[in-house]
């Protein structure tokens, strides 16, 4: 499938989440560990868990997870041979 462009700029996660309309919405309460278990030792949760504590199944679009659409990877030519998740919510 076709995906997407979007203007990525490879910055801190953090500025990027910052411009998503979900933390903003939370009232800033959406942070890294609402994702990223910061124990991981208790395994892994369903990694559409987090969206979900505001959208609901019925506004899936129908992918696997949430991330593929709605925070993709590119790679960053100013990084090397890496890829980037972009972590401004869409």
């Amino acid at each position: 499938p076709q995906q997407k462009q979007f203007d990525l700029k490879v910055t801190g996660h953090f500025e990027r989440l910052a411009m998503s309309k979900c933390q903003i919405a939370s009232g800033d309460k959406l942070w890294c560990g609402t994702c990223h278990n910061p124990h991981p030792s208790t395994g892994k949760a369903d990694p559409n868990q987090p969206c979900r504590t505001c959208h609901s199944a019925k506004q899936s679009h129908g992918g696997p997870d949430c991330q593929s659409c709605h925070m993709p990877k590119a790679p960053t030519p100013e990084a090397g041979h890496s890829i980037f998740t972009d972590h401004w919510i869409r």
